[in-house]
């Protein structure tokens, strides 16, 4: 069990070097909170799903709920002068308005620049999961978050309309696109705005819930769920939209230089590509995070683990 004094610590820092760059960056990436709330005025299965989410599922450590510890993860990103807090999905276990209310707030008061794309459970609940009604009000309850304290875009960054289930960011060298692959796909409202910023020369750090099949992933996922929880051939096969995305990923002229993922609830460092290097992250509900750092140089990729964070 952890010590009540190390509510978060970095399970893993990846270090990739990159020949365009002027200066270092770094990212402090989230995934996988699973805060699990509801006020007493909410419908009972939210509250029953509170119980047993919050209670048996994810329940606190160190004197630490996930509502409790998601906050800190800000402070863990401004210690470490991070350039923002990629927050790749569940950081909500399902949508309560207790829940709602604490993601949207907590995003608004962040003290460093947050990037958020949707997760598997942050829009559902487990009564209903991923039921038509349910999506039918991500729209309503998280375009406003997802685009919590964007940032400018610069002359030349494709200009997109605000939508739950995507973000932009420009960090000034290269881009975030956080997009939404919560139903086992890239969902359909995100294939236009790919479009845009793929076909792009400007580098691109994608950012989602649902990582891609990759060489060496395959068997600790399968070990750990028992399924192959990847999106690709081999695991998840890719519907049309998803299929078209891959391929604008994947071309000789993408400008996808990384990814970054969760849902499996463990870190992990492998290419995708000769071009593409995708980074997965532990669970944060046990206050878990990873720091990405990109640095200029020759290119180059290291992973340690957080045992050995100094």
């Amino acid at each position: 069990m952890r010590s009540e004094y190390e509510p978060i610590r970095l399970s893993a820092t990846h270090r990739l070097c990159l020949p365009w760059l002027k200066r270092t960056y770094r990212i402090l990436h989230v995934t996988d909170v699973h805060v699990s709330t509801a006020y007493p005025d909410e419908p009972e299965f939210f509250r029953k799903e509170a119980e047993l989410r919050g209670g048996v599922y994810f329940p606190p450590e160190g004197g630490y709920s996930a509502a409790t510890r998601f906050p800190l993860f800000f402070r863990k990103a401004r210690e470490l002068d991070a350039d923002c807090v990629l927050l790749t999905g569940d950081i909500i276990d399902f949508a309560s308005r207790s829940n709602l209310d604490i993601l949207s707030e907590t995003l608004a008061d962040a003290p460093v620049r947050p990037v958020y794309c949707l997760g598997n459970h942050d829009w559902s609940s487990m009564y209903d999961y991923h039921a038509p009604g349910q999506r039918a009000l991500i729209a309503e309850r998280f375009t406003g978050i997802v685009n919590r304290n964007a940032g400018t875009t610069a002359a030349g960054t494709p200009a997109l309309p605000p939508s739950p289930h995507y973000r932009l960011e420009d960090l000034g060298e290269f881009l975030i696109f956080a997009f939404d692959n919560t139903e086992d796909r890239v969902a359909p409202e995100v294939t236009e705005a790919a479009e845009d910023v793929l076909t792009g020369t400007k580098p691109v750090l994608l950012a989602c819930h649902i990582p891609f099949i990759s060489p060496t992933l395959v068997e600790p996922t399968f070990d750990y769920w028992k399924h192959v929880l990847l999106i690709g051939e081999g695991g998840i096969a890719p519907d049309a939209a998803t299929r078209y995305f891959m391929e604008l990923m994947y071309a000789p002229s993408s400008p996808v230089f990384a990814v970054a993922a969760g849902h499996i609830h463990f870190d992990h460092e492998d290419k995708l590509s000769d071009n593409i290097i995708q980074f997965t992250t532990a669970e944060g509900h046990r206050g878990d995070c990873g720091l990405i750092e990109l640095s200029p140089g020759t290119p180059y990729n290291q992973v340690s683990s957080g045992k050995e964070q100094k």
